[in-house]
């Protein structure tokens, strides 16, 4: 329940900032840590695929992925795969024709992982 009310505060929050003037830098200043980690990971991902993702993701967050990715809780995912899984999260359908995940999915995808982390769900 305390998490709960920890969410909608911070989306309030949120939601405040965006009707406010000069509301793109305060938006920027909350979210730029979550770029800057979802920049790192990409990174990780793209130099080191064969990397186990305990290296970049917490226990709570790779049980979440492993779950999502109907696979047992504690099975090991390469970076590569890490990151398909958490773009799927974020809405990636992940055909044979599509590509590799974009950015967008890629942050929805690490937003919901880490509000799903918040919130022990």
């Amino acid at each position: 329940m305390y998490r709960e009310k920890l969410v909608i505060i911070f989306l309030e929050s949120i939601e405040f900032y965006i009707h406010q003037p000069r509301s793109y830098v305060i938006f920027f200043d909350l979210f730029k840590s979550v770029l800057l980690y979802l920049y790192y990971l990409k990174h990780l991902s793209e130099l080191n695929p064969d990397y186990d993702f305990a290296l970049a993701f917490s226990p709570e967050e790779r049980m979440i992925l492993n779950i999502r990715s109907k696979r047992e809780f504690n099975s090991v995912m390469m970076m590569e795969e890490a990151m398909k899984a958490m773009a799927k999260v974020g809405g990636f359908n992940g055909r044979k024709s599509d590509g590799s995940p974009g950015m967008v999915s890629q942050w929805r995808g690490l937003v919901k992982l880490q509000t799903l982390d918040l919130l022990k769900l």
